[in-house]
């Protein structure tokens, strides 16, 4: 196995990385509160999946979850194909 990370794997990290920036700068109060609301649900084990998926905090994190996988993603399969033009392992 390679010590290249996958891009499964940089899709990961880069998901998480852009939810955690919707977190920071892209949620207003009450988002926050809704976030912090699911997030202690979820570990209490009950939660209303329709209205999560309905809800713009919802539907903010899962677009910063993809547009940081994406780009993650994507800048490893451009440094893998770099380094493999220039003949590294």
């Amino acid at each position: 196995m390679s010590a290249r990370a996958t891009p499964i794997t940089l899709f990961l990290i880069g998901g998480v990385v852009g939810v955690l920036v919707v977190r920071g700068f892209f949620l207003d109060p009450l988002e926050e509160i809704a976030w912090r609301i699911f997030w202690e649900s979820l570990g209490r084990g009950g939660f209303d999946l329709e209205v999560v998926l309905q809800s713009r905090t919802f539907a903010k994190s899962l677009t910063g979850f993809a547009v940081g996988g994406l780009v993650m993603a994507s800048i490893g399969m451009l440094h893998a194909r770099e380094a493999t033009a220039k003949g590294e392992p």
